[in-house]
């Protein structure tokens, strides 16, 4: 059975749609989802965000600059934001 990621994600991108750009911000919003989702005892909360802000980026869904920390990518469809 996988497991079901969609609550972190959906914290992480609030998060970051909120403001909070760097991982340590983003680690402070999701801390409490993040450490019901540790797949083992010896994963830190950190791990879990840095594990999905990876996947999400992966996904095409984020990206991530030095100078500006992380950010939602904008989608376009037929010229439309999506």
């Amino acid at each position: 059975m996988k497991t079901d990621y969609t609550d972190i994600n959906k914290a992480i991108m609030a998060a970051i749609l909120g403001g909070n750009t760097r991982a340590h911000a983003i680690e402070t919003t999701c801390y409490a989802i993040a450490l019901k989702m540790r797949s083992n005892a010896t994963d830190t909360p950190m791990r879990v965000i840095d594990r999905r802000l990876q996947a999400l980026r992966r996904a095409g869904k984020i990206g991530f600059e030095t100078s500006n920390g992380w950010y939602i990518l904008a989608r376009v469809s037929n010229g439309k934001p999506v």
